[in-house]
């Protein structure tokens, strides 16, 4: 039956009516009119809109009709009878044109009665207009005025589990939302307010002015939170940063301090730097309050393991051989126990090296109690025992004591020795020394 101008397109539509399909309940197609024409032997699966009887038996479209404009809204109407409807007492439908609209009829409001069930209406990548509630194609959903939804809506599924279920073309799921306001990407049982589960990418990309400016997270198998930017750093602005060992996300456990004002780094237990799998390059033992430097294992305050040097110079002022088991003041060279470059005030019983394979003059002061032997060492001797005794010296009672014990100028190449002071604070003696590479002066103290 013809009927009328339906979507105001300014050509007359028809609808067809097919009684006993649907077991009867009947069936009602609407055709729209084009610029085009219809093609031959056109499939009635393809048509604009289709309307269904309510029940079996009710043979919906036995009786069909276009009804002209009734509501006067410029479109035009229909009307469809079924006549087995409410046990053969009949039933007639009147359908306005700008109620609902399948590619080009308005679709301002539909209502559904009581009695329709799951399935009884289906979408299929048609086109509601934008001036209707709700508006879709093959991949856009838009809606105007609001929707209200009682019940799940699936989106790629046909069976949601949750109030939005969005599956992608594997039947995964893609974005849920479930009944307690849940919110799962990856996952159809969040169970936190957002849960994303990726098991293979980042679960979460953060990214300004384009792909290649970004950050990224990622939870591993381990449970370890990985973390990743394209640039150099990871910078906190106007914070501090805490590390704390116990607590869980709802109620931390943190050291009870008061910092004073941002940019600090809070670690409640120990502290590991370095990229060696076998042990740190500097360990902090917050228990133990120690920190070592090439060991995990500290025993003292500051435990170093290897060579150490303490100074702004390029020799150091203070310098430790760990190899060798020799301390250097003044230079990163010790030959000795105790190896000082440059003058110094000793108070020490033992063997201290005054020089070592370089010719000039060399002072050194002691306490007003020092005394000992200029004694002389070289490498042929392996630096262990002493050569020669050359002189000695003494401060007792606050005097400057100087005894020549063989001529100077010999062979160890010692001349102008000289002791200058008479009492406290310190005695000054000064040595000149014309030595090789292989030899050295040393002093023995008493």
């Amino acid at each position: 039956s013809g009927a009328g101008d339906v979507n105001g397109d300014g050509y007359d539509d028809f609808i067809i009516g097919a009684w006993g399909n649907n077991s009867g309940a009947g069936q009602t197609y609407l055709i729209l009119g084009q610029a085009s024409g219809l093609a031959m032997d056109t499939d009635l699966s393809n048509a604009d809109a289709s309307f269904w009887g309510e029940d079996d038996n009710d043979y919906s479209g036995r009786a069909i009709s276009g009804a002209g404009d009734v509501n006067g809204d410029g479109y035009d109407d229909f009307i469809i009878g079924a006549k087995g409807n409410s046990s053969n007492t009949g039933q007639t439908y009147l359908i306005l044109s700008d109620e609902i609209q399948f590619d080009s009829i308005l679709a301002r409001h539909l209502h559904a009665g009581s009695s329709l069930s799951v399935g009884d209406i289906f979408i299929n990548q048609e086109t509601i207009s934008s001036n209707g509630q709700l508006y879709l194609d093959a991949n856009k959903i838009s809606l105007l005025g609001g929707l209200d939804v009682f019940g799940n809506v699936g989106i790629g599924t046909t069976a949601p589990t949750g109030i939005l279920s969005v599956a992608t073309s594997t039947g995964a799921p893609y974005f849920y939302v479930d009944t307690n306001g849940y919110v799962g990407i990856g996952t159809a049982s969040p169970t936190s307010t957002l849960e994303v589960l990726d098991a293979s990418n980042a679960q979460l990309t953060l990214t300004q002015t384009g792909s290649s400016n970004y950050a990224q997270f990622k939870v591993d198998s381990s449970g370890d939170l990985r973390m990743t930017a394209s640039g150099d750093d990871i910078k906190m602005v106007d914070d501090a940063l805490w590390i704390c060992s116990g607590g869980t996300m709802d109620s931390i456990s943190c050291p009870n301090w008061s910092l004073s004002g941002t940019g600090h780094l809070v670690v409640e237990s120990n502290v590991y730097v370095g990229s060696s799998t076998t042990s740190p390059a500097l360990y902090v033992d917050s228990a133990g309050g120690k920190v070592a430097i090439g060991t995990s294992t500290p025993a003292y305050p500051l435990d170093v393991w290897g060579d150490a040097r303490f100074g702004t110079t390029t020799d150091g002022t203070l310098f430790i051989d760990s190899g060798a088991d020799r301390v250097g003041i003044g230079t990163t060279d010790p030959g000795a126990k105790l190896d000082g470059s440059g003058r110094g005030m000793f108070n020490y019983l033992g063997e201290v090296m005054l020089s070592n394979g370089s010719a000039g003059t060399y002072t050194f002061d002691i306490n007003e109690y020092g005394s000992g032997f200029i004694i002389f060492k070289s490498a042929a001797g392996g630096y262990t025992s002493k050569e020669s005794e050359l002189w000695y010296f003494s401060s007792v009672f606050q005097e400057c004591w100087m005894t020549q014990i063989v001529a100077q100028g010999d062979a160890n190449h010692v001349s102008n020795v000289s002791c200058v002071g008479t009492g406290h604070p310190a005695i000054t003696v000064t040595v000149d020394f014309g030595g090789t590479a292989n030899e050295a002066i040393w002093i023995e103290f008493e």
